[in-house]
């Protein structure tokens, strides 16, 4: 049998549902853009490429009739301490506010594959030390391959390509993987 819930049932939880201000305010505290002046001494030292469906090494992404691409672009103050930790991270280190769309794709690599349009993604490492930052750049074709994308569905498996590197010796790759 059944019964209906009361007010004495519910009485052992204590947590009450955070304002919407105070969830604002953690996040905005968290939050370290890509591109601020507080990131712009470090330099970009990993890179991860995504793709919808699964690729070769090397292959021109335009040409295999796939709608999007994505480009994960990260800077890490500690990059060995990363790779041993492991890079992970969920939409919860999406800054969504940050994001914006371009309409048309500005960088060269990107235009000379056939991208147009691209949409960008701000991530932040929610840990107490603050390790890394990230934009994710989604490229496509269209509008409507940008809104086939979900940052909530994309996957690791999806990777075709990342390469980790140093910044005190020019060509010295720590990673790399296509």
């Amino acid at each position: 049998m059944s019964r209906s819930c009361t007010l004495a049932d519910t009485s052992h939880t204590t947590d009450q549902t955070p304002s919407y201000d105070a969830v604002q305010q953690q996040q905005d505290r968290q939050v370290q853009n890509f591109d601020s002046q507080e990131w712009e001494s470090v330099p970009k030292n990993l890179s991860i490429l995504y793709s919808p469906v699964s690729i070769g090494a090397g292959a021109n992404v335009s040409m295999k009739g796939i709608r999007w691409e994505t480009r994960l672009r990260v800077k890490s103050k500690d990059l060995p301490r990363l790779m041993r930790e492991g890079f992970h991270w969920t939409v919860a280190n999406v800054h969504r506010e940050a994001g914006y769309i371009e309409h048309e794709a500005k960088e060269p690599v990107m235009v000379g594959v056939g991208w147009n349009c691209t949409r960008n993604y701000y991530l932040s490492d929610l840990s107490p030390d603050q390790n890394w930052t990230a934009k994710l750049t989604v490229c496509a074709r269209d509008i409507r391959g940008l809104s086939q994308f979900d940052v909530a569905k994309l996957r690791p498996e999806q990777a075709y390509a990342a390469i980790a590197w140093t910044n005190t010796q020019p060509g010295h790759f720590i990673y790399n993987f296509d």
